[in-house]
């Protein structure tokens, strides 16, 4: 079986066990009769969060609709209310003298019993002078809310003419206003950032291979390095640093990762060609020194301590320091020539590339810790007259995260 295939099975596999799984954390569901259960919750999607929540209880699952509960939350996280939009569970951003809600992309404003619906809507204008479409927001949600925070903030025209109907603007707004009335007020997800940036260390070994292939634009063969062996493999070793960011209040699944990486290799072939009258051997040496930078997209399924995670992206290689030479002699009956040592190839000083692999990590007190399992396809390293010559990793990877 070949590396792509073995990977591509891997892939599979896991995606297979992990579609199933559910994310269950420590929660609540608050009755109509105002009782609080806890339990764990199942943590959906955004969209079925409105809908309903499932809570487990030992080893009971119970779904749960607006009709049946007063709400539910997250410890230390989301809370959902199913008292302002009937028939829907809205998150609660802020509950207190004036509160926040949202549903989806709408947000719901409440003070004093009342309830101040903040929409939105972009319409597209043509511009007959310039000749060209723009767009303008249109709606009167600013004034609105201008008007709710007037009795005690007096700037409030000021604090509002440039925000943007989002969470990360209002939030920080009604908690001003709450502050400001002097009253007891809750926050929700203030232990949830924005933003998380994590930052490792990378150690492990790689099967680096190098390919050698005939440029088919080129029709003849009289100019293929005949000394190039057709494949060079060996084991590297690696090491790297890593930093990922997340943006939790976004998603939880998704991460953005940039790395470094440094490694040195070696490859060596002796071909042999058979005359009719002679035959010539020919030892090649290539060694290169290189840093590389792989950018990702990754993303980590359910899990509690233990986390597996997809991850692909591109790379870019640079070869900072590179030799190659070819010794070649000719045997012709009792006859040895010998020809001088010459350069093999030239080495490009960089390659773009595509990779992707699978990994598992688990969280403890302070750092986490895993393994990565990953292919990387390069770009052509060199590029000899009609010879191509391209490099593939298949790497296993350790990682430590704080």
């Amino acid at each position: 079986m070949s590396k792509n295939n073995l990977l591509a099975c891997i892939l599979l596999c896991m995606v297979g066990c992990l579609s199933a799984q559910s994310d269950f954390r420590e929660g609540y569901v608050i009755s109509l009769e105002k009782d609080t259960i806890h339990g764990l919750l199942a943590y959906r999607t955004i969209e079925k969060r409105y809908e309903s929540c499932v809570l487990r209880t030992g080893e009971t699952l119970k779904t749960y609709t607006p009709a049946e509960i007063l709400g539910y939350g997250f410890i230390n996280d989301e809370h959902y209310s199913a008292l302002i939009v009937e028939g829907t569970f809205v998150e609660v951003l802020v509950e207190g003298q004036m509160s926040l809600y949202q549903a989806e992309d709408k947000f719901v404003v409440k003070k004093d019993g009342e309830l101040i619906h903040l929409d939105s809507n972009h319409q597209m204008i043509y511009d007959r002078q310039k000749y060209e479409y723009y767009t303008v927001e249109k709606g009167r949600w600013r004034g609105k809310l201008s008007y709710m925070l007037n009795d005690c903030l007096k700037n409030s025209q000021k604090l509002t003419v440039n925000i943007r109907l989002r969470e990360s603007d209002l939030t920080p707004l009604v908690v001003q206003y709450n502050q400001c009335k002097g009253e007891y007020f809750k926050e929700y997800k203030t232990e949830k950032p924005w933003s998380v940036f994590e930052f490792g260390a990378i150690v492990g070994v790689s099967r680096s291979q190098l390919v050698t292939s005939h440029d088919p634009k080129f029709i003849a063969d009289d100019s293929y390095l005949e000394y190039m062996d057709d494949s060079y493999e060996n084991m590297v070793p690696t090491v790297g640093i890593l930093v990922s960011f997340t943006a939790p209040r976004i998603s939880e699944r998704f991460a953005f990762q940039m790395e470094t990486h440094f490694s040195k290799s070696s490859y060596q072939s002796l071909v042999i060609e058979e005359g009719r009258n002679s035959t010539s051997y020919h030892d090649t040496f290539i060694a290169l020194t290189t840093v590389g930078v792989p950018l990702s997209l990754k993303y980590t399924f359910p899990g509690r301590s233990v986390q597996f995670f997809l991850q692909g992206g591109g790379r870019l290689n640079f070869n900072i320091d590179s030799e190659s030479y070819v010794m070649s002699e000719e045997i012709e009956g009792n006859e040895v020539q010998t020809s001088p040592v010459t350069e093999a190839l030239y080495i490009n000083k960089s390659q773009v590339g595509a990779w992707g692999g699978v990994g598992v990590i688990k969280s403890f007190k302070h750092f986490k810790s895993g393994l990565t399992l990953r292919y990387t396809q390069m770009s052509r390293i060199s590029h000899v007259f009609s010879t191509m010559v391209t490099t593939n990793q298949l790497s296993l990877n350790f990682i430590v995260q704080i």
